[in-house]
């Protein structure tokens, strides 16, 4: 209305009108941030991927409770510090914030490893290994988390290079076995040595590749129980989901019989007025 007056006076309002509109703008989206910001934050763990190879290990944060759920955009980082066998991740976009701490199960060279943030809601690591080996998990202790997950697209770019290190290792393991039963027979002495350190030698020989389970093996084990994991989530969200038709179905039921009911008085009411 104003900016119709003003052209009728000969002024021009469009730009006062834009800049008091900018203003007013800037001011709403300011306040809102207030209000955001000195609500308390909900904590969060992302879910993430894992892979590895010979030299590195490769994460893939997603900024979500679960990896098929959406990403939560435009999330800053206040944090992401990689120790010698350690990783934590601090990051925030009100009313959320997303905790990450991992225990590594082997060291790492902080000085040669980096991360980086996407657009599109991710966080990517790659953490240089201290020594060049198959690491038998990503965690200490082997610890297994919720919302951790094997990234198989990228771990398959390295199961050849994996499973070769996998057989030098064991071949390694089986001579150091045997280095240390002869040893240990050489110390004894006697005439029965030789025959029983070679027996020896076979066992320990043998009990090498017991001690280390195949890194394909573990996965394989991983993988299996994620799958089963998924399996029973599912069978309790239909569960859930049947449950909700089940009363829903209870529900119209009843509305129906109290529909018909109604029907029937509003029919014989009808004839009464009709014999009337």
């Amino acid at each position: 209305m104003l900016i119709k007056k003003g052209a009728g006076d000969g002024l021009d309002l469009n730009d006062d009108f834009d800049a008091e509109y900018r203003y007013m703008k800037d001011s709403i989206d300011g306040l809102k941030n207030v209000l955001l910001t000195s609500q308390p934050l909900q904590v969060l763990q992302p879910a993430f991927q894992w892979a590895q190879s010979g030299t590195h290990i490769y994460l893939n944060i997603k900024f979500s409770h679960r990896m098929d759920a959406p990403s939560t955009l435009d999330v800053v980082v206040d944090n992401c510090t990689i120790g010698d066998d350690t990783f934590d991740l601090v990051a925030i976009k009100p009313p959320k914030k997303f905790n990450l701490h991992l225990d590594l199960f082997g060291e790492v060279v902080a000085e040669e490893s980096h991360w980086s943030l996407s657009s599109v809601g991710k966080l990517s690591a790659s953490l240089k290994k201290r020594s060049k080996k198959v690491w038998g998990g990503l965690l200490k202790g082997r610890e297994i988390l919720k919302q951790m997950h094997l990234w198989y697209d990228k771990q398959s770019q390295f199961a050849t290079e994996l499973s070769m290190m996998e057989e030098w290792d064991e071949e390694e393991l089986m001579r150091e076995d045997k280095e240390e039963n002869s040893a240990r027979t050489r110390k004894k002495g006697g005439g029965g040595g030789s025959a029983s350190g070679a027996a020896a030698d076979g066992s320990a020989g043998s009990g090498g590749k017991g001690k280390k389970m195949s890194f394909a093996k573990k996965k394989a084990q991983e993988a299996k129980q994620q799958k089963e994991e998924k399996e029973r989530e599912k069978m309790s969200e239909e569960t859930a989901i049947q449950n909700q038709i089940a009363s829903l179905q209870k529900a119209a039921n009843k509305r129906l019989e109290l529909y018909e009911k109604e029907a029937k008085v509003c029919f014989n009411n009808f004839l009464l007025l009709c014999l009337i």
